[in-house]
């Protein structure tokens, strides 16, 4: 069990910490495109099922944040929604 920020006791099965494999994924040069697309079709996802709620991404090098970073952008410019949800309340946080 984890406190939540106004006490309440959650589950770890409220969280979306999960293993997917990414088919076609390959590191090249300390970035996976295909992963970082994934990842950012779950930001989008999570966006819209929890709003209220901030989320983290870690990431096992700084290139592979900046692709996902990169990957966040493109879609943004693309989807309106999820570009507004992208403003400054949005709590987003990608190590």
């Amino acid at each position: 069990m984890v406190n939540n920020d106004d006490g309440r006791h959650l589950k770890m099965d409220e969280f979306d910490i999960r293993y997917q494999r990414v088919k076609d994924g390959c590191f090249v040069s300390q970035q996976n495109k295909e992963e970082a697309k994934m990842i950012v079709q779950a930001v989008r996802e999570h966006f819209q099922k929890r709003p209220n709620e901030t989320l983290g991404v870690a990431t096992m090098s700084a290139k592979q944040r900046d692709q996902i970073e990169n990957e966040i952008e493109m879609l943004a410019k693309k989807d309106g929604r999820f570009a507004t949800r992208l403003g400054k309340e949005a709590g987003i946080l990608i190590y």
